[in-house]
């Protein structure tokens, strides 16, 4: 026979150095959501959707929790594709897409007034994000050619993947798996691609071998979600899929009704590109001799690059992979690289720093850079032009996946979506607004599949009324514009780069925000025993997240040092499976 147990309603600190206020629950538990929530569709089946689906069906009052993705197979980027698009569409394509582009003759983009900066809408790339052509190529419709008829019609199209062909992960397998389901014995400790597309395949078969899915909910693929429409208390999912050649060309639409939703849509579709005076003009005016690409649609396609001239911006891991294989096939040496700051590692020989681009003359083809400022860590090169240069390969980054919510209510309720970062979000999860929508996976420079599992730890006793949206701590606020500075499009730039890092955690603060949850979760499990009159843990649900390891914590904290001895032991033709094999001292 269970004892009823004594809970504490004080603070509990999940670290002494934590950024993360203690954790302070009232001694009862709030009374459970009204009206209650049962139906629940996970839009996206990436890493992110995946774990939500796992975590949340260990709660048994989840009568249904069906799961969407626009893919034809389940994990996300995960699934690599040959087929890449086109950033700046041919003059053709131009011609039809003028009036809604929101872009002047000269290239030059964004709304100010009177009053000082006003929030723009972010490029997809070149065109404004709530114009037809950046919903088409954030949802994955057209290509960024053809002409009139093929303006706003639904092609049937692979989901482009950020992912080339030798990638392989930039985490150890002891970090990013999942932690109830390890990837088979003898893996590389830093897997291809291909190993981790097959392990998620595995994961997500282990969940519908586990039997609690059974009966409650569905996986539909190949389903595009159109429409999240708030209306009468609940939500409407409006569906679409394409019919395909033998089902006449058409499209269908279908709509379901559920009490919460999870968006799992990801951050690595929507490329982002810098609003660069006379970029587009720069592509269409040379008529097929010079081209932008993003890192997204990068492949290691030798005819691409051989014998070009070559600018890559960015100063990220992926700048500095992109670099490094653009110039082992074959570009013309040296490879450009602007970059804003210093860069994260060594720079090669073949590579020649340049500063930021100022603007492009799409009659010369030549490309002008912004001076560096007096006393700035940004490259010192005294190079304030660049000609003849066939490719530039933006690696800047992505822009949030629109998320597809409508509301009709009176006044409306909204969650802005700028592309940079969902704004007022409790740890990165709910909008103090409208807790019935949850956003899973949005933080990065993090572990990413750890951070997902315990987001959705915390979505489960939400939502099944065991702990209150205002319970949790909020984000910190939102930059603010900057004044009015006229034209200088840098100072947007430096504003969008505060605004991204909304999201962003790094380490050690992703360590922090790991023992947060876990301290979370286990304080909201006490709480519930408590109220139901025992000690014991009986619930399904308990557990699901558990703190990390020192072993998890060293290698996070060292991951550097970690890849780098990996990266040596490879390049001397071993094969290395465990962390042990390193040398590191790391238990």
């Amino acid at each position: 026979m269970s004892t009823v147990s004594s809970f504490s309603a004080g603070p509990l600190s999940p670290t002494s150095s934590s950024p993360y206020p203690p954790i302070v629950l009232t001694s009862t538990p709030p009374p459970p959501p009204t009206p209650p929530i049962r139906r629940i569709a996970i839009i996206g089946a990436g890493p992110s959707g995946l774990t939500t689906l796992k975590r949340l069906l260990n709660f048994p009052h989840f009568t249904t929790i069906d799961i969407f993705e626009q893919r034809r197979t389940i994990g996300g980027i995960w699934n690599y594709t040959d087929q890449t698009r086109h950033l700046v569409p041919d003059p053709v394509s131009l011609s039809c897409t003028e009036s809604h582009n929101g872009v002047n003759g000269d290239g030059e983009g964004g709304h100010r007034d009177g009053k000082g900066w006003r929030e723009r809408e972010v490029r997809i790339p070149i065109y404004d994000n709530q114009s037809p052509w950046a919903l088409e190529e954030a949802r994955g419709v057209g290509s960024g050619g053809g002409g009139d008829e093929d303006h706003g019609r639904e092609k049937e199209t692979e989901v482009v993947s950020p992912i080339y062909p030798s990638l392989t992960t930039n985490l150890p397998t002891g970090l990013m798996a999942f932690h109830d389901h390890s990837f088979p014995p003898g893996t590389a400790l830093f897997p291809k691609h291909g190993v981790v597309r097959e392990y998620l395949q595995s994961y997500f078969g282990s969940i519908v071998k586990g039997g609690k899915w059974q009966g409650r909910g569905e996986i539909l693929l190949g389903r595009r979600v159109e429409r999240v429409e708030r209306a009468e208390g609940r939500w409407r999912v409006v569906i679409g899929w394409s019919l395909g050649a033998n089902g006449g060309g058409g499209k269908e639409t279908e709509e379901r009704w559920y009490d919460a939703v999870v968006m799992a849509m990801g951050r690595y579709t929507v490329p982002y590109v810098p609003d660069i005076k006379g970029l587009r003009e720069w592509v269409v005016k040379a008529r097929g001799k010079r081209t932008v690409e993003h890192a997204r649609d990068f492949r290691e396609i030798r005819e691409r690059y051989q014998g070009k001239r070559v600018l890559v911006v960015g100063a990220s891991l992926s700048a500095i992979d992109v670099v490094q294989l653009v110039a082992r096939l074959g570009a013309e040496l040296p490879v450009y690289q602007s970059m804003r700051g210093p860069p994260i590692a060594p720079v090669p020989e073949y590579v020649q720093p340049v500063p930021l681009i100022s603007r492009l003359c799409p009659s010369t083809g030549r490309i002008y850079f912004h001076p560096s400022p007096p006393g700035s860590s940004s490259p010192s090169n005294t190079a304030t032009y660049l000609d003849d240069v066939d490719t530039i390969l933006f690696c800047t980054g992505y822009l949030l996946s629109p998320t597809p919510l409508y509301f009709s209510s009176s006044p409306p309720l909204e969650i802005p979506n700028s592309g940079t970062h969902i704004p007022s979000l409790s740890l990165h999860i709910f909008t103090p607004n409208l807790p019935t929508v949850a956003f899973v996976g949005l933080p990065f420079k993090v572990v990413p599949w750890a951070v997902a599992a315990g987001q959705a730890a915390v979505v489960g006793r939400v939502w099944s009324g065991m702990v209150h949206p205002s319970e949790l701590p909020p984000l910190p606020e939102v930059p603010r514009p900057p004044p009015e500075v006229g034209d200088d499009e840098m100072v947007w730039e430096e504003y969008r780069a505060k605004l991204v890092k909304v999201h962003l955690i790094g380490t050690p603060q992703d360590i922090y925000y790991h023992d947060y949850i876990a301290s979370l979760c286990a304080k909201v499990d006490e709480r519930w025993r408590c109220a139901h009159g025992t000690c014991e843990s009986v619930a399904e649900w308990e557990n699901d997240y558990p703190r990390w390891t020192g072993r998890m914590k060293a290698m996070r904290e060292r991951l550097e040092e970690v890849r780098g001895r990996y990266n040596e032991l490879v390049r001397e033709g071993h094969v290395v499976t465990e962390l042990e094999e390193l040398g590191l001292g790391i238990e």
